[in-house]
């Protein structure tokens, strides 16, 4: 099953197919401590010139996490990174984008987080702008709920540049994932 096909097959919820073709799903590469900066230069370029050869609104967001797992407890040498170029793309352009980058995956990831602000904070957060955060304001609570589909590293990530591009400095006790209480 081609990914285009899967998408539609999971979207068929949707009444009207212009409106799935329309619809824009995340995706990513993932980068681990074996590429290279060049790697990542050549994802990032192959983005930027189907952009430009096809005038597509696509979205992109290099994340480098500054996590690293270890992958043996005992092996304290042994590290394990990761980092993620997603991009948010129209199921309609999935198939041209993989001549350009043939190499992606939907995001399968889900985080969800809140932030207790204060009024200064609220206002800057209420202007801002992020293609990866859904960030809503909950009046009842005074606080701001944030959801993506990315790593909790990379949702972090995204949430603090918002602050560090307004030149604040983000209160890190206010910032709490929310569990998901599927079990």
């Amino acid at each position: 099953m081609t990914l285009i096909n899967f998408i539609m097959k999971s979207t068929s919820e949707m009444q009207n197919k212009s409106e799935i073709q329309n619809r824009k799903f995340i995706f990513y590469t993932s980068f681990n401590e074996s590429n290279t900066d060049e790697d990542v230069k050549n994802v990032v370029d192959n983005i930027k010139r189907f952009k430009s050869d096809t005038n597509s609104f696509i979205k992109y967001n290099y994340v480098k996490n500054a996590f690293i797992k270890l992958l043996d407890k005992e092996d304290k040498e042994t590290k394990q990174s990761n980092s993620h170029i997603y991009f948010k793309l129209q199921v309609s352009e999935i198939e041209k984008f993989k001549e350009y980058h043939p190499n992606f995956s939907k995001s399968k990831f889900f985080t969800h987080s809140t932030y207790e602000c204060s009024d200064e904070e609220k206002e800057m957060l209420m202007n801002s702008k992020n293609s990866f955060l859904n960030i809503y304001y909950d009046k009842e609570n005074n606080i701001f709920n944030i959801k993506s589909n990315t790593t909790k590293n990379s949702h972090f990530y995204l949430f603090k540049k918002i602050f560090i591009e307004n030149g604040k400095k983000m209160d890190f006790n206010k910032f709490k994932y929310v569990r998901n209480n599927k079990d």
